[in-house]
């Protein structure tokens, strides 16, 4: 029995979590991206704040490690992008970041496992491209080549807890930033996907997280790979959002597996359970959706199923669609939950393969 779980383990690794870690990025190569303190962006850039808590080394064509200093700081950096190019400035704080900016439509967005500093600011620039928001990139270290897969699937578990008050610091410094200039921001949403969850988790549940007023206009839980099981005791004490929303699929390919490593514990982002967080609402995509995991952003999934698009595009503004819609939504307001519904799908007979994880 043992032996066929160390097979399995391989396999779900190579075949199910790292083909996220390889797929949809753009040019994920040093030589497209250089450290330049004396850059001046150009009209036709588009910026990415990053909020690092990564190694750093100014001197080194790769300056940012796969692991964090001894001493845990967070480093901020304007990374301006044309094309498939990326400079990066390094700032000393969010205010020299947004020096002079009004009106910014942001979202502060922090990944799951598998990433490198390269293949989070990919997704990064797929999330800008995507919903033309001024990314702000909470980037933590999920992924280390050196290490086995399952070792880094552990020690990311692990760095979670470890992190999450440097997390907290983060959404603090955003916060008094925030307050100390109202004009900057027109909107501001956090999304954290899959395993960035249990950030907002471990920083919750240790109470790091000090900030008990809102900062964003929506929070957005997507495909949440934490325990499903009393979820509701630390969701409940989130109040930093106006509008909180936890997002599902019961056949998430990626979470299906997390779920058979973790010991058969249900993940929350597949198949949500009573007693449900009275904060939050649940967003249900299992009618529209195959074994995706990251719906919210692939463009094979967002081309073939335009409505997600249109959905999440509202909810990171802090608005929503019109819920009351019966040929796109389902309401079941027992379990605090919207189902979205495809009709045209349904009367073809079933939703169609996923491509996108």
């Amino acid at each position: 029995m043992k032996h066929f779980y160390s097979i399995f383990l391989i396999f779900f690794f190579s075949t199910v979590v790292f083909s996220q870690h390889n797929a949809y990025f753009f040019k994920s190569d040093w030589k497209n991206i250089e450290l330049d303190k004396t850059y001046i962006p150009t009209a036709s850039d588009t910026c990415i704040t990053f909020a690092s808590v990564r190694s750093c080394d100014e001197t080194e064509k790769i300056f940012m490690g796969y692991d964090c200093d001894k001493n845990v700081t967070i480093k901020y950096f304007n990374i301006y992008f044309s094309g498939d190019k990326w400079v990066c400035v390094p700032k000393k704080d969010l205010e020299e970041c947004f020096s002079g900016e009004t009106d910014v439509r942001a979202t502060t967005f922090v990944e799951g496992f598998g990433r490198t500093f390269l293949t989070a600011l990919d997704r990064a620039t797929m999330f800008s491209r995507q919903y033309g928001h001024r990314i702000i990139m909470f980037d933590w270290p999920t992924y280390r080549p050196n290490l086995k897969n399952g070792k880094n699937y552990r020690l990311t578990v692990k760095e979670s807890s470890t992190l999450s008050p440097y997390f907290a610091q983060f959404i603090n410094e955003l916060y008094l930033y925030k307050n100390d200039h109202p004009n900057t921001f027109k909107s501001i949403s956090l999304l954290m996907h899959s395993m960035g969850n249990l950030l907002m988790m471990h920083a919750v549940k240790q109470d790091h997280l000090k900030v008990k007023d809102t900062l964003f206009c929506s929070y957005i839980m997507t495909s949440s790979c934490v325990p499903q099981k009393n979820h509701k005791e630390w969701v409940e004490k989130i109040n930093i959002q106006k509008k909180l929303y936890i997002t599902s699929n019961n056949r998430d390919r990626t979470l299906n597996g997390a779920k058979l490593i973790s010991g058969f514990k249900r993940q929350l982002g597949e198949r949500p359970k009573k007693p449900f967080a009275s904060n939050a609402l649940y967003l249900n995509f299992n009618l529209v959706l195959d074994r995706e995991h990251n719906y919210f952003l692939y463009p094979s999934v967002l081309r073939r199923k335009p409505y997600i698009k249109d959905l999440f595009k509202l909810l990171l503004i802090g608005q929503e669609p019109d819920f009351n819609d019966e040929n796109r939504y389902i309401k079941k307001p027992k379990h605090n939950t919207i189902e979205l519904f495809d009709l045209e799908e349904a009367q073809k007979g079933g939703i169609s393969l996923g491509v996108g994880m």
